[in-house]
């Protein structure tokens, strides 16, 4: 059987696309048999696991998800539910949408598919408040959870871009530093993280996208060998890793410097 507790009437399961920000529904759902759901909703659809297991596919992979695991689905994103009998899953839930939302997710940098985060329980309390507002119905309720929604997804941000992914992030940095033609797929899998989510974290914390900060570690390491090494120019476009294309390596650097390579040389070089 499957147990549900739904904090909204029929009349309120609406999509307000005209509001900032709109809580469609929320509650949340408990199975003791198989249990199965194929959907495609035009709204965002944040849950959280307390127990049990539940099966969640999501563009071509499957994700098992269990107690304190989270998973945000974006707008028309293809949803594949699955518990087979005995999982017993429960997991709490909201959806949301608005004019704002997609910005104001966007801005968090909170990634579509599995979330993993270490301050569960103050996300669940957060959960809990937003339905019991829904539930109870005292004045301004609405206004209310709405607060609760924005803390509620700040604090998954905050959950996501604990020290520990900072942490790895710089170990990325120093692997940058060494190895500036690593692809952004590699550091993502170095930090455990999605390609998405490593890129828009890493532009969120240094201000740059990983591309334009390897460009620049890329045409400092050029100036060094430039100014310091009797390399020809195509010898030190080739250990960059230009070999294929040393007219575009000539054309960045002096993007970058306002020179050619060979006018660089030439201004700094110590003779």
């Amino acid at each position: 059987m499957k147990y549900f507790y739904y904090a909204y009437t029929d009349e309120e399961k609406v999509y307000d696309t005209e509001a900032d920000l709109h809580i469609v529904n929320c509650g949340f759902e408990a199975c003791d048999e198989r249990y199965e759901l194929k959907r495609c909703l035009p709204d965002f659809y944040m849950l959280i696991m307390t127990s049990g297991t539940l099966l969640q596919t999501y563009k071509n992979k499957k994700y098992r998800l269990k107690a304190g695991d989270m998973f945000l689905f974006y707008p028309h994103d293809n949803q594949a539910t699955l518990a087979e009998k005995g999982e017993n899953p429960v997991w709490w839930w909201v959806h949301f949408t608005g004019k704002k939302a997609m910005t104001l997710v966007k801005d968090l940098a909170l990634p579509s598919g599995p979330i993993s985060i270490e301050n569960q329980d103050v996300l669940l309390n957060s959960y809990h408040k937003i339905i019991n507002e829904y539930k109870h119905r005292l004045p301004h309720f609405k206004t209310i959870a709405l607060g609760l929604l924005t803390e509620l997804l700040v604090n998954v941000s905050r959950g996501i871009n604990t020290p520990s992914a900072h942490k790895s992030l710089s170990a990325v940095i120093d692997k940058m530093i060494t190895s500036p033609n690593i692809s952004n797929a590699e550091c993502a899998k170095l930090c455990n993280l999605s390609l998405t989510h490593f890129i828009r974290l890493f532009k969120q914390t240094y201000k740059i996208t990983p591309h334009k900060y390897k460009q620049q570690l890329l045409i400092k390491q050029a100036k060094e060998l430039l100014v310091n090494s009797n390399q020809t120019i195509t010898s030190v476009s080739e250990m960059l890793g230009f070999a294929d294309n040393p007219l575009y390596f000539n054309r960045l650097f002096k993007i970058a410097t306002g020179m050619t390579p060979m006018q660089y040389r030439k201004k700094f070089k110590i003779q």
